[in-house]
């Protein structure tokens, strides 16, 4: 069953494991002829109507912290439970897991505290094993025995050449090695900069203390060169007369020398030489297809080869989608006679079009909220679970699909919502692939209309979310060990309300699971094997 590795069996984790459900493949729609309480804009209150799709723990109950455990398992072992094979075409299950849950090392490497370390210190006393949060599993570490993942630098010069063989112009082209590449990776390997550095800078260069010295030395596993060519190095002690090189260096970079010496190393193509349009072509060519050219055999065990290009020359797209002109876009659009092409550049290979066939990338939104459900059957809380729901889903939802806020959000906020010009709307409109949903537990929304006692959900939608409706019935079971209450039928509702609402976008479920922040045993979370199954089988609902 691939309900088993679904398990996170971590004594401290206090947090829902996140179950990835990509609802469904962009040829498979939902079914159409669903007549729910959801596709109706109402959900039916305290009296439940039950949903005939083995959806027994979604009913609204009385409070209890009894659970049903037992008969969601049974089912979940029984041929009604849905197969992977029994999903359409295309449906991808997934795993995942927050940072809080398995990064650590809040104490390391001046990341500092994240919001949700400072919440588990401030709340010692709701949360399990707190004196574990700063380590968790170590992924700070581990990382790098279990990806091999690396962190690096890549600079941009090339070597500097004495301009001639006077000391001052040989202790220049130190000096802007020292400026150019020692001024960022002297910290990163000897803790500070370069001395000559702060020798000329002086009060300017910002000082290290001495955590930041102990942080930065050694906190590189590699450099990366981007290397083009290189210059000569001329001192000259005139600042004024410095205008593309660091003036603190007192040098400047020189295309020419003012004498000529070739160096020598199999290097023909690499001497110091005479300014002239000529080209060695044709002699590096034929060295190419020599004996002498080394082979890849020849390089190191390990040593890579790889090419790549840039978004400047592959993209396109600077006047798509909203993104705007990039650094290079202006700086070729203000140098048209330097560049070739330049009525090409916008489009480029149109990368930015052509991506989506070749690499099919995706761009979504993911929110976090549940469906809500009348407080009782008045009126006023049948409409104000609809409000609640256009002031959490239609917010974000509306202008990306419809292009423009609710009309309710627009009655009731007034000029305080910002207005939309008629290119925002066009831009907004279709700009996602995919909503994506977290979803864990639903509440009742109660009609509240003074905006002061109303303190956890948005005010100007005069409603309250409540766990309990006017019976003192719950959405679901209250579960042992989370304190939360357990509704698929929620996520059900969820699914079915944005097929009509939106037109059958492409969904995919980024956040379900359930806490275990009082479990005795982490590694039996039958719990947690029910709640998972329940809102698979919800899911399974909701696409028939």
């Amino acid at each position: 069953m691939f309900h088993n590795r679904l398990r996170y069996d971590r004594s401290f984790c206090s947090f829902p494991v996140c179950l990835r459900l990509f609802l469904r493949s962009a040829d498979t729609p939902f079914a159409h002829g669903l007549q729910t309480p959801a596709e109706q804009n109402v959900d039916l209150p305290s009296k439940h109507k039950a949903i005939s799709h083995h959806l027994s723990a979604s009913q609204i109950v009385e409070a209890t912290t009894s659970n049903p455990y037992d008969s969601i398992l049974k089912f979940l072992n029984s041929s009604n439970f849905p197969s992977r094979a029994s999903f359409p075409q295309g449906f991808l299950f997934g795993s995942g897991s927050s940072a809080l849950q398995i990064e650590g090392g809040c104490n390391e490497g001046g990341r500092g505290l994240g919001i949700w370390d400072d919440i588990v210190i401030q709340n010692k006393d709701v949360y399990l094993d707190v004196d574990k949060f700063p380590l968790k599993i170590d992924h700070y570490n581990r990382y790098k025995e279990i990806q091999r993942g690396e962190i690096g630098l890549a600079l941009s010069s090339g070597r500097y050449a004495p301009y001639s063989s006077k000391l001052e112009d040989v202790v220049a082209a130190q000096r802007l090695m020292d400026f150019y590449w020692g001024w960022i990776l002297d910290p990163v390997f000897h803790g500070d900069y370069p001395q000559i550095m702060k020798n000329l800078v002086g009060n300017r260069l910002p000082k290290f203390t001495k955590k930041e010295k102990h942080l930065l030395k050694g906190s590189t596993n590699f450099i990366g060169i981007n290397y083009y060519t290189s210059h000569f190095a001329r001192h000259e002690p005139n600042r004024t007369k410095i205008m593309f090189d660091n003036y603190d260096a007192l040098a400047v970079s020189e295309d020419l020398p003012s004498k000529h010496k070739a160096i020598s190393h199999h290097l023909s193509a690499s001497q110091i030489v005479e300014a002239t349009t000529s080209n060695p072509y044709d002699s590096i060519l034929k060295f190419l297809n020599s004996s002498n050219f080394p082979s890849r055999a020849s390089f190191p065990q390990g040593f890579l080869f790889g090419s790549g290009s840039s978004a400047l020359q592959i993209e396109g797209g600077c006047n798509e989608g909203g993104r705007g002109l990039g650094i290079w876009d202006d700086i070729v659009i203000q140098n048209k006679d330097v560049y070739l092409d330049v009525d090409k550049f916008p489009l480029k290979i149109d990368h930015y079009n052509r991506y989506k066939e070749i690499q099919r990338g995706e761009i979504g939104l993911a929110l976090s909220s549940g469906r809500y459900a009348p407080y009782s059957s008045k009126l006023e809380d049948v409409v104000a679970a609809q409000r609640l729901m256009d002031f959490y889903w239609g917010w974000i939802l509306d202008p990306v699909f419809h292009g423009d806020y609710p009309q309710i959000m627009k009655k009731l906020v007034g000029n305080r919502l910002p207005k939309f010009t008629k290119k925002e709307k066009h831009l907004l409109k279709g700009s996602t692939n995919f909503i994506g949903i977290n979803y864990y537990t639903s509440h009742f929304a109660r009609h509240e209309p003074n905006r002061t006692k109303i303190m956890f959900d948005n005010y100007d939608a005069l409603a309250v979310s409540e766990v309990f409706n006017a019976e003192g019935k719950t959405l679901g079971y209250k579960d042992q060990y989370s304190g939360s209450n357990v509704y698929p039928e929620g996520l059900y509702n969820m699914l079915v309300y944005i097929k009509k609402k939106y037109k059958n976008p492409k969904i995919y479920v980024t956040e379900n699971g359930i806490s275990s922040s009082k479990i005795p045993n982490p590694l039996k979370d039958e719990h947690r094997i029910a709640y998972i199954a329940a809102h698979i089988n919800a899911t399974k609902a909701a696409i028939e």
